[in-house]
């Protein structure tokens, strides 16, 4: 059996069995492969894929556990999907596309894989959330690259802020810690304004933002009565809903392949 899973993953596998019950799925960066590997127990044909650039550790976790090859396939350095067109029901992506420096071969490769009608669900943060969920600073990523933004993840780091785990790191100085930890940002994430996201997933899918739904899907986990979390579709709650998700999570796109 697969360990218990994050509720993101969840998230997925939820959209997964909903909307595509009996299609193949695929996590677009998908990592070791925690989804694939829960959504195969649950039934669902689920398939992987991954660059896996920088994330050696990734790799080797799929390859010890016998998926690499099939079941998880490697992203070509091209960014092309080693997949036949039109395959899938439906690709999820969960905390992918803050990493991606350029979004139009990945969502363009996404489309090709896609059935017509079929649906692209990706969970990742705008520039505009407060935390930076990497190195769990709030921020961070606000500030440009240089020595502003280390001067600053410094100070709070200093005063107890960030995650003490970050790359094995707990006895790292906090000077270490803030060079390691905003060398990563500047390398290996591409915040974006909400509507510039928007605006490059919209030339291949049609677009809804859906942070409520999530949001109603966590309350529901927490074991909230059905009409509590339902409270939030009213349009005054549903917008608040969206914001707050928005600023202290990250966007909840769904795309729509268009036909």
């Amino acid at each position: 059996m697969t360990p218990s899973l994050h509720v993101n993953h969840e998230y997925l596998l939820h959209w997964a069995r909903s909307a595509s019950p009996e299609g193949p799925v695929l996590d677009f960066g998908c990592g070791a492969g925690a989804v694939v590997l829960a959504g195969r127990e649950r039934g669902l044909e689920l398939y992987g894929a991954d660059a896996f650039e920088g994330r050696e550790d990734q790799r080797d976790k799929a390859t010890r556990a016998g998926l690499i090859g099939d079941t998880i396939r490697m992203i070509s350095d091209e960014g092309r999907l080693p997949f036949d067109d039109e395959l899938f029901t439906m690709v999820v992506a969960n905390q992918v596309f803050e990493h991606i420096a350029d979004f139009e071969r990945p969502l363009r490769e996404i489309s090709r894989v896609l059935k017509p009608g079929g649906r692209l669900l990706a969970l990742f943060p705008s520039l505009g959330v407060i935390r930076e969920g990497h190195i769990g600073i709030p921020m961070a990523h606000w500030f440009p690259p240089g020595g502003i933004q280390y001067r600053y993840v410094h100070l709070l780091r200093s005063l107890g802020l960030g995650h003490s785990h970050w790359g094995g790191g707990a006895s790292w100085s906090s000077a270490e810690w803030a060079r390691r930890t905003t060398a990563y940002l500047r390398d290996h994430t591409f915040y974006r304004r909400k509507h510039a996201a928007i605006h490059a997933f919209q030339r291949h899918f049609d677009v809804a933002l859906i942070e409520e739904d999530y949001l109603e899907f966590r309350l529901h986990r927490a074991g909230l009565a059905t009409g509590t979390a339902a409270l939030i579709r009213l349009p005054p709650a549903r917008h608040l809903a969206k914001t707050a998700m928005r600023l202290l999570a990250g966007m909840v796109v769904l795309g729509t392949k268009r036909t």
